[in-house]
């Protein structure tokens, strides 16, 4: 079980709240809120790892795009090694935001 999973359950035992499946089969409320009321208990460090496992669970691969920015990557690098175009420093483009 992972981390978060096993620590969401742990937390749910400790509280007296059933488990998430025990929670869908027996109540008639909304599940998301459940996880984001139980998910809010989580310490910051756990906090990141769930929201990072979420977001990276709706980037799905397209090997179309991957393949379109590989073309573009490499577009981009024989331009400026032909001289076609320059490099501009980091911090000249932060400029550009402030």
């Amino acid at each position: 079980m992972p981390r978060v999973a096993l620590n969401l359950a742990i937390d749910a035992r400790e509280n007296g709240l059933p488990l998430l499946n025990e929670y869908i089969e027996t109540k008639n409320m909304t599940v998301p809120n459940e996880i984001l009321r139980r998910a809010l208990t989580l310490k910051p460090d756990q906090k990141a790892e769930l929201v990072d496992k979420l977001l990276s669970s709706l980037d799905e691969p397209d090997s179309e795009i991957d393949e379109l920015w590989a073309r573009e990557v490499e577009s981009r690098i024989d331009a400026y090694e032909q001289g076609k175009i320059k490099a501009v420093s980091f911090w000249r483009v932060l400029e550009k935001y402030k």
